[in-house]
C-alpha cells in the first residue's frame, strides 16, 4: 500500500518512532499550519476501513497522507489517499 512517490509530508516521530504529527515539506519558518495531525492506521486494517476513516476527518485534513504503524505504534510508512482510491477501484 506504500508508494515510491515522494510525499509532500514527512512524519514527526517521538523517541520511540511513534508519529505525533505530519509536517509539510514546503513549510516556511513561522508557518502556523505546517504541522498536521497524524491519522494512524495499521497494516491489518482493510482498505475500505482506512478510506472511511480518512474521509471522516475535517475537510482540510481529508486528503493528507495516513501514517501506517506497526502494532507497537512505530512508524512504517505513509499511505496516500490517492492510493486508497486506486485500491478501492480494483
Amino acid at each position: 500500500m506504500f508508494d515510491d512517490v515522494p510525499s509532500d509530508f514527512v512524519p514527526v516521530v517521538d523517541a520511540q518512532r511513534r508519529p505525533v504529527a505530519l509536517i509539510a515539506c514546503s513549510r516556511r519558518p513561522g508557518d502556523s499550519d505546517a504541522l498536521h495531525p497524524a491519522l494512524v492506521v495499521v497494516p491489518a486494517s482493510s482498505v475500505a476501513e482506512v478510506a472511511l476513516r480518512a474521509m471522516t476527518r475535517p475537510p482540510g485534513e481529508r486528503f493528507l497522507p495516513l501514517v501506517c504503524c506497526d502494532e507497537a505504534g512505530r512508524y512504517l510508512g505513509l499511505v496516500r489517499v490517492e492510493r486508497l482510491v486506486a485500491e478501492l477501484a480494483r
